[in-house]
């Protein structure tokens, strides 16, 4: 194993490698993987050794400090860890380092309560867990369509809130990262995985139905342990009960607001010169200038003079009549503004951006009349003036105002204002004149009444379905939402596990039909139907949602159904239940205009029916004009309001209530009785007293208190207790190492337990070390017995599992070629498919020509006639009316005096379809393959040309069923019309997809490899020094040979060679002894220099370093120099064509 050492920048300084004596060595390293957090630790000992290559008194150990990164890649993964802490002495540096960065682990998320329901991104977007300046980013999201209303009362640790927030969301999460190949982070991600349910949700890891570990075979041994201890079965259980209680209460309330008249302009429009102001721009100028004591015609010149009324560039933009500078954010009169258009290049910044021209008119004459500095003096000393030149002055120093309004000055300012007012009075009949008049005359008082008619029983209901928020109703689905609110107003029975069915005359399933399928009439409901309009969506309505609708709903067969809680301006809050997943009530808000397009019915209790209104009241308005010109409402309101009160109370299991649950054996496990919970069976077990004949109660009781407000839940829980205390506590312990991967699951068998011990169990913990893999530890939890037929019989359903998983592989071929010359001759294209080498006889295929079906059965025949230039023929297979394997087969013309050349594109697909990435070389991260065969040399860039089929699939790798149809669209291409060039195209294509296939070879089958590699090579390690010694050996003999005949050795010597023969072999070599070959009784060697370089042994032929010129075949894969291209090699497929 190579270790890599990165600087606090994660540049790469040196290496730990202990196969080198140039490098630094280590010893004692634990590599530890928990389940729990998704991380790792990595512990290693550094021998502080001094290299060759330190120099100045600088060594290579001194990298290895705090804050530094060590990094390794194990199963083609790539770990990272931040060294943490360093324990240093004479000889060594004890480093300890963990695999997330700081902020994960030393920043605190704050305490949190969400407002609505959020999905798990949000929430970890929210809390600034997942941002783009800690790099981590979501990857894989199981549980993103849930929703949940969380909250954390305190701060914690990021990664602890992480886990918790995994945890709410019933996911299992694993990081991942990746470096580039100078050692920089590439992605950091996390995912998350549906949590595991020890049965068919796995979450991290994979289910190992591939090995079966045994004690004495692949793990050391098993170990079982019971204890009765804290054994119980009898208890009554408590719990906690909310009782909510609501009237309605009704008290008068006196409100005083001085405002401004809305006095009301009766004239047209105006115009005057570049701009016109309408009907309505005009009322707006003059309401705001009542209440705010600004002059009509100041304001309306004003305004014209600085953008034509809206007539400029930024007028029209951002509805900016005045040039307002600025950026986003809240003004001080409340108006909202985004940022606008850009000011010119000399000035800098951007102006503002209103959302409608009535914002801007707020914001301005707010500005002119109220806003104030720092210092509490107002901007402007315009208010209360009532003529022009007093306005104008006003907006400068002159008048009192802190600041120049124009850098031009007043004297300017004031000849453009009146000029204006001159102009737009004597174009409009002295509108501004008239304008001035009225906002000077008094408003008469005006009193007005209104009693509004309330739905207050609707209310009070409405109010407290709002407080069960988070508690489950009914059966837990959308349905008993809708159920309990009938209930509590008088409704028919809607079931749900809320009360019986009543008033039905439909089907009573889906929630979408709710609304037909009750006699709502008869229970003075009221039902309003199609069209849905805004006027009919009101709150205190039971709102049934359309199936199989889109956003925001996303409904199934069934529909679905919600309380209006509230409509407020074009927001409706519901209430509604089994939504995101949650089945517990929730609050959620959304469009009105995006969710009316799903309704399909609107319910309304009696109260509403009658004309009432949850949100009704009554009130006495009267309008005062005061002295000053301002208008004073003062306004007696008597509102319906809802007074709440809460009471927690205990819940017992009610004396009435029997239940029994028997076991497989169908044996009393656990009863329910007299407000107890027992278990029977291990009475009988585990008595109380002795042998329990000494008494009559053999019970032993023990009591617990819940947070539960159900006796339905009360149950449940007590009897998951009662199973966990009820018989004897069973551990197990497996001791060993198996190399599987965190999270993975196994099947566990021990023969020394009687009858055989039948375990699956998963990696929750494990510990590598490189240095030594003797310390390798593997800790297995969330143990379950397994109830073994046999030992034979749960290998058996293993294998079938296996076999079930295989695919299956279709084969296609031709009896005539697929390329047809000068439009003559037919071709009968026959498939069939198999698994495991068996032939599927049932198969049914389809030949089809795009979507339309141009055949039926095994063969179909195609004729040059049949089609003009190409015709590419899709097969899909059928078994039992399942698609289980497809293919296509390229039929093509070619004339007298016509070449035919084979173009091989890439791409990607994007979600609707269409052809992205297109490329002709470039096949990086390209999922799609594409051919096209034409009489064209150069190939063509429109994708919509290529008959495409997907390489690749989310890691880059191909499954059995893409490479066989990719093997079988090329074999059916073999065609001895064909050209070389054409071939080797295919073989090209053929060869990498191939290749694709092996690298996605199982794991567990290449770590078995590595294992038996390693073993091979530690023993050739040991006969190539076994090797080098015999080859000395047998020099020493030759040696003694010239002055000793007797000795048993003989030499032949030449002019620059010699050849002997000894015990140890025959042996060829220069003389000079830089080339030799040695033959032995079990290796042939081959030494440079004196050291071998080349073996064979065992079938075997190992090569340290080697070139080779032309190509390599292994098997029937050759690799070799592209032709076209000497800087790239290929891989090709050279075996046989069907």
């Amino acid at each position: 194993m190579i270790i890599t050492v990165h600087d606090n920048k994660l540049n790469q300084v040196t290496t730990l490698d202990n196969s080198k004596q140039g490098t630094l060595n280590f010893e004692a390293d634990q590599w530890h993987r928990y389940l729990e957090t998704g991380s790792s630790t990595y512990n290693v000992t550094v021998l502080k050794k001094r290299l060759a290559t330190d120099k100045n008194g600088k060594y290579a150990f001194q990298h290895l400090k705090v804050g530094a990164f060590l990094s390794f890649k194990y199963k083609d993964k790539d770990y990272l860890f931040k060294i943490m802490h360093i324990k240093e002495d004479d000889d060594s540096l004890q480093i300890e380092s963990e695999a997330l960065n700081l902020e994960l682990l030393n920043e605190y998320a704050r305490a949190y309560t969400a407002e609505k329901a959020l999905s798990l991104a949000e929430y970890l977007k929210e809390l600034n867990i997942v941002n783009v300046n800690n790099n981590l980013q979501i990857g894989k999201n199981e549980v993103a369509d849930k929703k949940l209303t969380l909250e954390w009362t305190a701060e914690e640790s990021k990664l602890k809130r992480l886990i918790s927030i995994a945890q709410n969301f019933d996911a299992e999460h694993e990081f991942e990262i990746e470096l580039t190949a100078n050692g920089k982070i590439k992605n950091f991600k996390v995912h998350f995985y549906k949590q595991n349910d020890g049965d068919k949700t796995q979450g991290v890891g994979k289910l190992r139905e591939d090995v079966v570990l045994r004690d004495g075979d692949n793990i050391e041994f098993v170990r079982k342990t019971e204890d009765i201890n804290e054994l119980f079965n009898m208890t009554r259980p408590k719990g906690k009960k909310k009782i909510t209680k609501t009237r309605v209460v009704k008290n008068a309330v006196t409100k005083s607001t001085t405002v401004a008249a809305n006095q009301k302009y009766t004239g047209g429009a105006i115009r005057y010169a570049n701009g016109s102001l309408s009907v309505a721009h005009i009322q707006e100028i003059l309401t705001l200038c009542v209440k705010h004591s600004l002059l009509p015609s100041g304001v309306i010149c004003q305004l014209y003079l600085e953008s034509f009324w809206g007539n400029s560039a930024v007028g029209r933009a951002d509805n900016n009549w005045s040039g307002m500078t600025g950026g986003a954010g809240v003004r001080p009169s409340g108006v909202r503004v985004s940022t606008g258009t850009s000011r010119p290049a000399a000035e800098g910044g951007t102006y503002m951006r209103y959302a409608s021209v009535s914002d801007f008119l707020k914001d301005y004459t707010y500005l002119l009349a109220e806003q104030k500095a720092g210092n509490g003096a107002k901007f402007y000393g315009v208010k209360g003036k009532n003529n022009i030149t007093d306005y104008t002055k006003g907006l400068f120093r002159i008048g009192g105002a802190l600041y120049d309004y124009a850098a031009a000055g007043y004297n300017h300012y004031i000849s453009l204002m009146v000029s204006i007012q001159r102009g737009v009075n004597q174009n409009n009949g002295d509108v501004l004149t008239k304008l001035d008049a009225q906002w000077k005359k008094p408003v008469t008082p005006v009193t007005t009444t209104t009693n509004g008619k309330g739905a207050p029983n609707a209310k009070r209901v409405l109010t407290q379905l709002g407080s069960l928020l988070n508690r489950t109703l009914g059966n837990g689905q959308c349905y008993a939402v809708a159920a309990w609110y009938a209930q509590q107003l008088g409704g028919p029975g809607l079931g749900a596990g809320i009360n019986a069915i009543s008033g039905l005359r439909g089907g009573g399933i889906a929630a979408a039909y709710i609304g037909t399928d009750y006699a709502w009439g008869n229970y003075k409901w009221s039902v309003e139907g199609q069209p849905i309009t805004a006027a009919k969506v009101r709150a205190g309505g039971i709102a049934n949602i359309r199936p199989n609708y889109g956003s925001p709903f996303w409904t199934g067969v069934y529909g679905h159904t919600v309380v209006i809680e509230k409509v407020s301006g074009n927001t409706i809050t519901v209430l509604e239940q089994n939504y995101a997943g949650k089945q517990s009530v929730t609050r959620n808000s959304y469009n009105l205009q995006a969710y009316m397009g799903g309704i399909l019915t609107v319910c309304y209790p009696p109260e509403i029916a009658a004309g009432g209104a949850i949100d009704a009241q009554a009130s006495t308005q009267t309008t005062i004009t005061n002295a000053d010109g301002t208008t004073q409402i003062v306004e007696v309101v008597t509102p319906e309001e809802i007074e709440i009160t809460e009471e927690i109370v205990d819940l017992f299991i009610s004396n009435d209530t029997k239940k029994e649950y028997k076991n497989a054996a169908g044996q009393v496990e656990y009863k329910v009785e007299n407000g107890f919970v027992f278990s029977p069976l291990s009475k009988d077990l585990y008595p109380a007293v002795f042998t329990g004949e000494e008494v009559n109660d053999n019970y032993i009781r023990r009591d617990f208190e819940y947070e539960i407000d159900t006796e339905e839940r009360l149950i449940s829980e007590s009897i998951e207790k009662l199973k966990k205390y009820a018989f004897p506590r069973v551990e197990y312990e497996v001791e060993g190492y198996f190399e599987g991967s965190i999270g993975d699951t196994f099947l566990i068998e021990s023969g020394n337990f009687y009858p055989k011990l039948a375990l699956k169990a998963r990696v929750s913990e494990q510990v590598i070390s490189f240095a030594d893999s003797r310390n390798n530890k593997t800790v297995f939890s969330n143990y379950k017995k397994l109830d073994l037929r046999t030992s034979n019989d749960l290998l058996s359903e293993m294998y079938r599992m296996v076999e079930d998983s295989k695919p299956y592989e279709i084969t296609l071929f031709t009896n005539n070629g697929v390329v047809f010359k000068n439009n003559e001759g037919e071709s009968v294209l026959t498939a069939s498919v198999s698994k495991s080498g068996v032939e599927e006889e049932d198969t049914i295929f389809m030949f089809k020509d795009g979507d339309s079906l141009i055949g039926m059965g095994k063969q179909l025949t195609v004729k040059a006639t049949d089609f003009d230039r190409i015709l590419n023929v899709t097969i899909e297979a059928y078994l039992r009316n399942e698609l289980i394997a497809g293919g296509q087969v390229s039929f093509s013309k070619t004339f007298d005096g016509e070449a035919q050349f084979t173009h091989i594109a890439y791409a990607n697909k994007a979600e609707d379809g269409s052809i992205i990435d297109f490329s002709l070389t470039e096949t990086t991260d390209r999922e799609w393959l594409g051919t096209l065969t034409d009489n064209n040399r150069e190939a063509s860039e429109d994708p919509n040309l290529y008959t495409w089929i997907k390489v690749r699939g989310p890691k880059g790798a191909l499954d059995e069923e893409q490479v066989a149809e990719m093997t079988d669209r090329i074999d059916s291409k073999a065609d001895a019309q064909l050209t070389i060039q054409q071939l080797n195209a295919l073989y090209e294509a053929q060869a990498l997809a191939r290749a694709e296939m092996e690298a996605k070879a199982s794991i567990d089958t290449v770590d078995q490899w590595i294992a038996a590699y390693i073993d091979f090579v530690n023993a050739n390690e040991a006969d190539k020094a076994k090797a080098e010694q015999n080859l000395i050996a047998a020099g020493q003999r030759i040696s003694m040979l010239e002055t000793d005949v007797g000795d048993m050795a003989t030499r032949w010597n030449f002019i620059d060679t010699y050849m002997s023969a000894s015990e140890e072999g025959l042996i060829i070599g220069r003389n000079d002894s830089s080339a030799t070959i040695k033959i032995a009784e079990d290796r042939i060697s081959m030494f440079s220099a004196g050291s071998e370089v080349m073996y064979i042994s065992q079938g075997v032929i190992h090569i340290e370093n080697g070139i080779f010129s032309k190509t390599v075949q292994i098997g029937r894969f050759r690799e070799e120099q592209y032709h076209l291209n000497p800087d790239m090699n290929v891989i090709r497929y050279v075996g046989g064509l069907v």
